[in-house]
């Protein structure tokens, strides 16, 4: 019966289409929002008032809006009509839209993450977690979200790096930890942890981290150590008793290559360290012998066990 301007310039429509139409047959109204509609208007003549309700529209243009419906009962000359009060609501939901993409990438990259992520609250509370964090630790999900300090996978025994490394954390102060963490079944892991704190859409202070398993690299670099220290060891041992130390290894440029030698085997051949350095093993051996040291290598390098002791 009436619109006012709002109602069809939001539209991109005009007056004439609107006024004295059958609701279905409006322009903006979308063939697939009538059923709701149609019962939403049964349950009025029924006497049945709804609440505030969303939907969408089509604008002139082909593209889509929504509004917001407010819809009462009101006498005009005595008679009851229905008003409608319509609200655009189409920057805020294209703002909620954007949110919800943002979001669906953001869970997307941290479930692609190779290392596990938690999300904590200001007050400590664990409110996510990627999968990869579930499969470090063991907990599930479900285990995990929702619980506050001390969280199931820290290792008793470091408690107390761990709550002064939280304690920092939440004062703001940005810095990466080594720590030792449990999974479900108690073993034991050194994780490199990394927090930082931002702002989540809300303006609120919340905090992150990456937890990256590291055991198999310190376990790697103790190795590495320990086998630093037995070389160190035998070379010295090697000076002390006048037995020399050569690495070989098969290259482009020949078999038995001398990539390192320690300082007896100069005194033993009389080469410079630079003339030894790139020169096969085996140019140093009397032609006599050269054969039958060129098998006992090809022999070794094909995982051959050999005696340890042999005269040349």
């Amino acid at each position: 019966l009436y619109c006012n301007s709002a109602v069809y310039n939001e539209g991109g429509h005009s007056e004439d289409d609107f006024v004295g139409k059958h609701f279905s047959k409006i322009a903006p109204v979308r063939a697939r929002d009538i059923p709701r509609l149609m019962r939403i208007l049964n349950s009025i003549v029924r006497g049945k008032i709804p609440k505030p309700f969303e939907v969408t529209y089509q604008r002139k243009d082909g593209t889509t809006g929504w509004t917001e419906v407010h819809i009462s009962l009101t006498k005009v000359a005595g008679k009851r009509r229905l008003l409608v009060i319509q609200h655009d609501i189409t920057e805020h939901k294209q703002a909620e839209e954007k949110v919800r993409k943002e979001r669906e990438f953001t869970l997307s990259l941290l479930k692609g993450l190779a290392d596990g992520f938690a999300t904590v609250d200001r007050e400590g509370k664990q409110v996510q977690v990627n999968d990869q964090l579930c499969r470090i630790t063991g907990y599930s999900e479900k285990e995990l979200l929702g619980q506050k300090p001390p969280f199931k996978y820290w290792a008793e025994e470091g408690l107390k790096e761990i709550n002064d490394a939280f304690e920092k954390t939440l004062k703001g102060v940005e810095d990466e930890y080594e720590l030792i963490f449990k999974r479900k079944d108690g073993e034991r892991f050194i994780a490199m942890v990394s927090p930082r704190a931002t702002l989540d859409s809300d303006g609120n202070t919340i905090f992150f981290a990456t937890i990256k398993d590291i055991t198999e690299h310190k376990q790697a670099e103790e190795a590495l150590r320990e086998s630093e220290e037995r070389y160190r060891a035998l070379l010295e041992l090697g000076g002390e008793v006048g037995e020399a130390v050569v690495m070989l290894q098969d290259t482009e440029q020949g078999e038995g290559i001398q990539t390192f030698v320690s300082d007896t085997w100069l005194r033993i051949t009389g080469y410079s360290r630079r003339g030894l350095l790139g020169m096969s093993f085996f140019d140093l051996i009397h032609s006599k012998d050269r054969e039958v040291s060129l098998e006992r290598h090809h022999r070794k390098m094909r995982g051959e066990a050999m005696p340890r002791l042999f005269e040349l």
